[in-house]
């Protein structure tokens, strides 16, 4: 193979991207519009169709990042007060108690787990309003995807199967077909927020060719 062969292989190669995979085609939304009319308001109806799913789905991705956030500072408020309660002052003879309420203040403090409730929190109202702005038809859809990019550039790290459960939400919200979505495990599942699975590469019912029927728990 020629450099120049080896350098047009290299450029026809996908480039992995850690984020799910666009929507499907939007099937016609009207008689006489949508992709088959291959027209331009047909190609503007279909790009903000998945502009808000996208953004519906980095509303449950925060949403549930938020929620668990915000249950773990609870649990740990709970400790700390608990521990500081002068009606339980008897459970400061038991050392494993001190040691409990110990690393609960640590873990809330170091780890700052209500600040970063709040900037899901925040990430998620940001995404619920281009999701609105979006269902305003004068919008200009560029400056809608402006906003949506601002807001992922203000993101954490992502925790992959939040994110690919996020997706297969939003999708069902759209009623897109299931075949489209992505098959998570168990373990993912209940693993999502303590590990990223970054090296996990999600694929869709389609790609694995089985019937996302038979695994309707997994989504």
């Amino acid at each position: 193979m020629s450099r120049e062969e080896r350098n047009l292989w290299a450029a026809n190669q996908p480039i992995h991207v850690p984020r799910p995979r666009p929507p499907a085609p939007m099937p016609p939304t009207t008689p006489g519009t949508g992709n088959a009319c291959g027209t331009e308001t047909s190609q503007e109806i279909d790009s903000r169709l998945a502009l808000q799913i996208d953004c519906l789905r980095n509303v449950r991705y925060h949403g549930d990042r938020e929620q668990f956030f915000a249950v773990i500072h609870r649990l740990t408020m709970f400790v700390v007060v608990l521990g500081g309660t002068a009606a339980f002052a008897f459970v400061n003879q038991f050392r494993w108690v001190v040691a409990a309420i110990s690393i609960a203040a640590i873990v809330d403090l170091v780890f700052d787990v209500s600040g970063k409730a709040r900037l899901h929190a925040s990430l998620r109202r940001r995404s619920n309003d281009v999701l609105a702005q979006s269902y305003n038809p004068d919008r200009d859809l560029a400056s809608l995807k402006e906003q949506a990019a601002g807001i992922y550039g203000d993101e954490p790290p992502c925790m992959h199967a939040v994110n690919s459960l996020a997706y297969n939400a939003a999708m069902r919200a759209f009623n897109r077909p299931e075949k489209y979505m992505f098959k998570i495990g168990e373990r993912q599942r209940l693993l999502r927020h303590a590990r990223a699975f970054a090296a996990v590469d999600f694929k869709t019912y389609e790609d694995l060719g089985e019937d996302p029927s038979v695994h309707a728990k997994t989504m």
